[in-house]
């Protein structure tokens, strides 16, 4: 595990997003951002726990453009996803194949995120 000053990795702030505000609450510093309640368990957030997005120049900076990863595809040609359950130890992780989860409302939200995403960087505004 990596360390920075004296912190074990899985303990040091990790950032996820962009997300939206969706409404700032500046008598406590408290942001309520845009993010599904199946994601987050919390929407609201104190200003010290958030980061201002910069968007990429990939002209400016090519080497720091990141591709979307390539789906995980078993010999058959099905789609594979990890499953990490909210709340398990790693023991209880797995591997499922995309027909076992069709009926999945997260992977759902996943899906239109990341067609999101791709229609940003491609900056065309299609879903």
């Amino acid at each position: 595990m990596q360390k920075k000053d004296g912190q074990v990795a899985k303990f040091m702030p990790h950032f996820d997003g962009p997300y939206s505000v969706i409404h700032s609450f500046l008598e406590t510093s408290t942001y309520e951002l845009d993010i599904s309640m199946v994601l987050a368990k919390c929407k609201t957030f104190h200003a010290v726990l958030l980061k201002l997005f910069y968007e990429n120049n990939n002209e400016l900076f090519p080497s720091q453009h990141l591709a979307m990863p390539e789906p995980i595809v078993t010999d058959e040609g099905e789609e594979e996803f990890f499953v990490d359950w909210n709340g398990y130890g790693p023991e209880s992780d797995l591997w499922c194949l995309a027909h076992e989860m069709e009926e999945t409302i997260v992977l759902d939200e996943w899906e239109v995120h990341k067609k999101e995403l791709e229609s940003q960087r491609r900056g065309d505004g299609r879903v």
